[in-house]
């Protein structure tokens, strides 16, 4: 299950609506609800995003946390132009471990990436 699809029935579950009346609100298909909330789909777009938010009139906060689960289930990322090759052979082995990592595996790898994290703010971000 994606970030995504993790609040989208959270959302639903917490309002106890059934995947027709969000569907109904959002002016999509009951499929398509179910297919988002399963992971099967990625997030939709940036204009049923925002229907979203008017529909369950979601405050900033719930906002915030929305287009970040958005951002991390988007399954199809650009990498920077200036990436170097330690960069690339490192993604390369992660990607390939995806699925796998433990838990303190993840920990580590996000503590090593939070060093220096301030100096770093002029770096490139990820594309989408």
């Amino acid at each position: 299950m994606t970030p995504f699809a993790n609040y989208l029935e959270k959302l639903r579950r917490v309002r106890n609506l059934q995947q027709k009346q969000v569907a109904d609100a959002l002016g999509i298909t009951a499929c398509y609800v179910s297919a988002m909330e399963k992971g099967k789909k990625g997030p939709p777009t940036d204009k049923v995003i925002k229907k979203i938010i008017d529909a369950f009139r979601l405050n900033e906060e719930q906002q915030t946390e929305l287009w970040l689960a958005v951002e991390q289930s988007m399954p199809i990322r650009k990498l920077p132009k200036n990436i170097s090759l330690e960069e690339c052979a490192f993604i390369k082995e992660l990607w390939e471990r995806l699925g796998t990592l433990s838990e303190e595996q993840l920990i580590i790898m996000s503590t090593a990436l939070k060093v220096n994290q301030s100096s770093d703010s002029s770096q490139p971000k990820w594309r989408f």
